[in-house]
């Protein structure tokens, strides 16, 4: 822990699967950050993760944004309750790191960003992808020019769920494929390539009504495209690949890349000739706290990342008016 600085104090809403394996862990790698409480209107399910020895905090949503001892909350609750309680927690003058997608639509989206505006808080959402070394060397790569101007990007995030009484199936709190892994790659084509003009889409849905898989295809000016896949009924695939004039990158490992794994980079150049870059492993989500402490501590982070969540909600939202 840097002591130079005092840590931004931390609190999780939520105490579900993704926040025992991943989050909690994360926080203590972390060098800018502190975990200082847990939120959860399970009461006892948030006392299970409590330690013995722990000082974490333990209590309902509405008590842990009251706390004196929290400045910052990443909002890790269902898809459904993002902006509910992500505007309560700016409401409350905490900064808010929100788990993808940052709402359900552009409308909540822009409640939030206005929430943050008026009480002067930082507001992001959380795509710890970013913060991996492959895609901060990736990103270099392209607007270096290695592969010359950028024409298409193909990308796929899919897997199959089995338990279809899962949030992620259910449309009452969000559920989809479009929404829990298609957000990621609607991303990573904004940022490479800036807002769509045009958007063409496909998708099979369940008897429940949401989106098992997607099909989207993304124009850009200067007839630049994004052929997307996403789903959560299709084998699993976690890869990009972007095309150039002069050449192509594949990242095999492109979104969710385990702590331990070095990313790679395969590079092919316009002769055919090949080349392997590849980067250190690292804790994204810790990378994600730190940077996002350094943001609210500072103003300024090294990683420069922390978009706008609403284009990505307007563009999810155009894609669900055309399929």
């Amino acid at each position: 822990m840097n002591h130079l600085t005092p840590p931004l104090r931390w609190a999780i809403l939520g105490v579900g699967k993704h926040v025992q394996k991943k989050l909690i862990p994360s926080f203590t790698r972390t060098d800018h950050a502190a975990l200082t409480a847990l939120g959860s209107n399970h009461f006892e399910r948030a006392e299970q993760l409590d330690e013995p020895g722990s000082t974490l905090q333990v209590s309902d949503y509405a008590s842990i944004l009251a706390s004196a001892e929290v400045d910052a909350v990443f909002i890790a609750l269902p898809n459904h309750l993002h902006a509910q309680w992500a505007i309560a927690a700016l409401e409350a003058n905490k900064h808010v790191l929100c788990e993808k997608p940052i709402a359900l639509d552009a409308v909540q989206a822009e409640r939030m960003r206005e929430a943050a505006r008026h009480h002067d808080r930082r507001l992001a959402e959380a795509f710890m992808y970013r913060f991996h070394p492959q895609q901060v060397a990736l990103r270099r790569l392209l607007q270096g020019g290695m592969i010359g101007e950028l024409r298409l990007i193909e990308a796929q995030l899919q897997y199959f769920l089995e338990d279809q009484a899962n949030i992620r199936a259910r449309p009452e709190t969000g559920g989809g494929g479009l929404l829990d892994v298609g957000c990621y790659l609607i991303d990573f084509a904004r940022t490479i390539f800036g807002v769509p003009a045009k958007c063409h889409a496909i998708r099979r849905m369940t008897a429940s009504g949401v989106d098992e898989t997607a099909f989207v295809q993304l124009q850009f000016d200067g007839g630049r495209a994004a052929h997307l896949s996403c789903g959560i009924a299709l084998t699993r695939a976690n890869s990009l690949t972007v095309y150039g004039t002069h050449g192509a990158v594949h990242v095999p490992s492109a979104f969710l890349v385990p702590r331990n794994k070095k990313g790679r980079i395969e590079i092919t150049r316009a002769n055919g000739a090949k080349e392997l870059l590849v980067t250190e492993p690292l804790d994204t989500y810790a990378a994600e706290i730190d940077a996002f402490s350094q943001w609210v501590r500072s103003g300024r982070t090294e990683h420069d990342v922390f978009e706008d969540g609403v284009e990505n909600m307007k563009i999810i939202d155009a894609v669900r008016r055309v399929w």
